[in-house]
């Protein structure tokens, strides 16, 4: 053991580099005893991080190092109809991500982090009562992904880290009764949806040859993951049609991620949606409308067949400029937007040069 709970680390003239709790800190190495001296010297604080396989984006080479800063935006669940209107919001701003809105519209679950991005947990919005509260209580930097069922009394949440054993289970949305775990493979799995007769849920793995691939874990019988989508290209975000003949996924075959869809649970037509980047596919409740964000709108596109797949042109609905992180979701009627809207200025990522950095370390 060299450091407990530090990202990946390079080595640069007698220092060690990697970040923890989002901070680039330097450490001085010793190279003949294998092992740290003294205390870390700080170096950056709000270095963009990737929580799922605890990866800090630095680089250092000979006296030059560079790092990207990433400041997490303050966001605000609310509501807005499809011309742009805002219809309200509920509870405070905060550090959010992984919006989902429940079947029924009554609910919400959404990731909360702390702020410098760390310590992560679910938390469920309650439009009845007005309220947030906390559904899960990992408090550790996890990746937590999650869906609502069909009936939206229970999630399916899975969660992984580098450091601990990746697990999926089923709790209920009120919290009451036992967990029910289905799997704690230690693979990294994204869940993305819970198909509407309840016998799928869908989500994303991660191959270390092939980046992300789409699958689909029946609830009965082995719940052993089947490939739906699997290329040599990164492939993830499926989404199930609510008739469960189609799923909508983002893939980055040409080049930059668009939005597809295929005949689920595998084979028959592709159908490119969009056009010059496309993320974060949503149904709607009857199956003939299918929403994305694409460029600076969320954009619609009307299916006429929900059986054969047969659409129309796409239409602009509203802005996605203040829209964190590509999170939206559609109420079932299919006329309201819910979206996690940036409160405030957020500065932009960017990357930081240092050339003799070592008067960063104080020497």
């Amino acid at each position: 053991m060299v450091v407990e709970k530090a990202s990946n680390a390079q080595f640069s003239d007698g220092y060690l580099f990697y970040v923890r709790d989002r901070n680039l800190l330097a450490q001085v190495f010793d190279t003949g005893k294998l092992r740290v001296v003294g205390n870390p010297k700080p170096i950056a604080q709000g270095v963009e991080f990737f929580e799922a396989r605890d990866i800090g984006n630095f680089s250092v080479a000979g006296n030059a190092l560079v790092y990207r800063v990433s400041p997490l935006p303050r966001s605000r669940i609310t509501w807005f109809d499809r011309m742009g209107r805002e219809l309200g919001s509920i509870a405070e701003a905060g550090y959010y991500t992984g919006l989902r809105l429940s079947p029924d519209d009554r609910k919400a679950m959404l990731n909360q982090t702390d702020s410098n991005g760390e310590n992560s947990d679910l938390w469920l919005a309650d439009f009845e009562r007005n309220t947030i509260s906390r559904s899960t209580f990992v408090s550790s930097p996890q990746l937590l992904s999650a869906a609502f069922s069909p009936d939206s009394s229970k999630m399916l949440i899975s969660t992984a880290t580098a450091f601990t054993t990746g697990k999926i289970w089923i709790q209920s949305v009120t919290g009451t009764g036992p967990p029910e775990t289905l799997s704690e493979s230690g693979d990294l799995f994204y869940v993305n949806d819970w198909s509407r007769d309840g016998k799928f849920v869908v989500g994303g793995v991660q191959d270390s040859k092939r980046g992300m691939d789409v699958v689909a874990i029946p609830l009965e019988g082995d719940r052993k993951p089947q490939p739906v989508v699997q290329t040599p290209f990164w492939e993830w975000n499926g989404r199930l049609s609510p008739n469960g003949k189609w799923l909508a996924y983002e893939s980055a075959e040409s080049g930059q991620f668009e939005i597809y869809v295929t005949a689920f649970p595998g084979g028959g037509q592709k159908f490119q949606i969009s056009n010059g980047g496309g993320f974060s596919a949503r149904w709607a409740s009857n199956g003939r409308e299918l929403f994305y964000l694409g460029g600076p709108k969320i954009k619609v596109l009307p299916i006429r067949d929900p059986v054969s797949f047969a659409f129309a042109p796409a239409q602009d609905l509203i802005s996605a400029e203040d829209i964190v992180g590509l999170d939206y979701d559609v109420a079932a009627d299919g006329q309201r937007l819910l979206v996690l809207r940036r409160v405030g200025q957020t500065a932009s990522p960017s990357f930081t040069l240092a050339l003799n950095w070592k008067h960063l370390t104080g020497r």
